[in-house]
């Protein structure tokens, strides 16, 4: 079983600070769309600010109990798959055995264990352990994140240097290699 948290703290912003980014609407949208599209068990917004868990606590509102949910009943589908939390440590409590850590980054580890798609996509059919995948937003997750992984999955790599995908998109690609055909 795969779920997903999208972490909003701590990761760093492009001049390497460790800071607390904005929940994004469409990150949402998107993400638990493709959840959903998926079979991923659950999805994780990841904030420490109560003014941000209360702004994505309303719009899954809407889109589960308000008129969202009445309007696009499969978009409500995708919402009953989040859940909002403080913290990774808070993720983690939702476990009733410790699920497999995998962190993500747009760049080869410095230190940390490195694991494949196709190794991550053989755990997950013999279903031996659930895995909980990181994906951070802002220019990523922290190395204090990296280091509580299990591993670090191997980075997507484009056609040229540029590397900086949106968390929406690396999520959406990341989750077809692990349980799709591709």
């Amino acid at each position: 079983m795969l779920s997903i948290a999208l972490l909003h703290h701590p990761v760093y912003n492009k001049d390497g600070q460790i800071v607390t980014t904005a929940v994004v609407n469409n990150d949402i949208h998107d993400i638990a769309r493709m959840a959903k599209t998926f079979g991923i068990y659950r999805f994780y917004l990841v904030t420490p600010l109560e003014k941000q868990k209360e702004y994505a606590a309303k719009i899954i509102r809407h889109w589960v109990d308000g008129f969202g949910g009445v309007y696009n009943p499969s978009r409500r589908e995708a919402f009953l798959l989040c859940s909002i939390k403080g913290s990774l440590a808070e993720c983690l409590q939702d476990f009733s055995a410790s699920p497999f850590v995998l962190a993500t980054s747009a760049h080869p580890p410095e230190e940390g264990t490195l694991i494949s798609n196709s190794s991550v996509k053989a755990m997950l059919q013999t279903g031996e352990r659930e895995v909980l995948l990181l994906v951070g937003t802002g220019w990523g997750l922290s190395k204090e994140v990296l280091q509580q992984a299990d591993a670090i999955l191997e980075p997507i790599r484009g056609l040229g240097a540029y590397n900086h995908l949106s968390v929406r998109c690396a999520s959406a690609i990341i989750v077809s290699r692990i349980t799709g055909e591709y």
